[in-house]
Formats: C-alpha cells, structure tokens, sequence
C-alpha cells in the first residue's frame, strides 16, 4: 500500500470514529435532557449538575450519566 493510500485510508477512519462519538454525545445528552426535564427537583438538579459548570465536556457528561444511572436509574443500569 502506498504511502497516499495510509493517508487517505486513516482520514476515512478518523471521520467514521468522529461520526459515531458524535451520535454517542447525542444520545447522552438526549438520556440528560429526558431525566432533568420531568419535574422542578430535576430541573434544579440539571442547573447544579450541568448547567453550573462553564464547560460540559463529553468526558463529564459520561460521568454525569454514571452517577444518574448509580442513583435514580438502577432498572436501566
């Protein structure tokens, strides 16, 4: 395989992983949404879990789910 071949091969690769870590943050912030949306308590939980944070990275929102799925969501865990 030529040295262009690696090239073009690694770009094809690295936009499929990027394809799939964004619907995987899609649906982790569509998981979020649904469980912080249902009633006032939830909503001030999503404002001190989420919104009070400068920055929500995807690495956050994994751990957020963690906890979420540990404490209220043990039927789905």
């Amino acid at each position: 395989m030529a040295p262009e071949d690696y090239v073009k091969l690694s770009i094809e690769y690295r936009g499929l992983i990027l394809h799939e870590i964004i619907q995987l943050e899609i649906g982790i912030n569509l998981y979020l949404m649904e469980f912080f949306c249902r009633d006032i308590d939830r909503e001030i939980d999503f404002q001190n879990m989420i919104l009070g944070d400068e920055r929500m990275t995807l690495s956050s929102k994994v751990q957020v789910v963690q906890n979420i799925i540990t404490n209220y969501d043990k039927e789905w865990g």
